[in-house]
């Protein structure tokens, strides 16, 4: 497997195939890779600035340390990538319909991202800031949710009988969110 270390790519359009590599210290920057099979390709300490990975194949694919800034990320199945050493820092992102079912993103932070409908269930999001973002749809289910940042985020459904939630961190706007399975009617 080839590896690349601290290599700027810049304004590439990656239209059928994308060669399997090991990434290293590499800056993405306005690239397209819509829909390409990135396969069991790895980026260590990595950035992607205002690229396009949506409907990428990212089964076993590694993330370490990586770093998306203004990205369209919709419809990845982090579920299936190289969980090893697993840590993102994703922020003003489009993450719409995202799987992260199962996924330990404790080392990872989402900020000021879109997270529509996106699979959080039996995630570990434990102490994770997950905070200014669209949470419209988003599924929470057997998740742990303890000590997390949801501060500033919105449209936020969770049963908390399903989810641990302790010591998790919310605005009081937020409330309605973790009661909205209860039918309580709020004034």
């Amino acid at each position: 497997m080839e590896e690349y270390y601290e290599i700027e790519y810049r304004d590439l359009v990656y239209k059928e195939t994308f060669e399997v590599a090991v990434f290293e210290s590499c800056t993405f920057i306005n690239c397209s890779m819509d829909s390409l099979k990135l396969g069991e390709s790895r980026f260590v300490d990595c950035r992607f600035e205002e690229c396009d990975l949506s409907n990428c194949n990212i089964h076993g694919t590694a993330f370490r340390n990586v770093d998306f800034l203004n990205c369209k990320m919709m419809g990845l199945r982090f579920d299936t990538c190289n969980d090893f050493g697993l840590s993102l820092d994703i922020r003003n992102s489009v993450l719409d319909y995202c799987v992260f079912a199962g996924v330990d993103l404790k080392k990872s932070r989402i900020d000021g991202s879109s997270l529509k409908e996106v699979d959080f269930t039996e995630t570990n999001l434990q102490k994770m800031e997950v905070t200014n973002c669209k949470l419209s749809g988003a599924t929470f289910d057997r998740s742990n949710l303890n000590e997390i940042d949801l501060r500033g985020s919105t449209e936020i459904r969770i049963n908390p009988q399903n989810n641990q939630i302790n010591k998790m961190k919310i605005s009081q706007t937020q409330l309605i969110g973790l009661l909205s399975d209860y039918q309580l009617i709020v004034d």
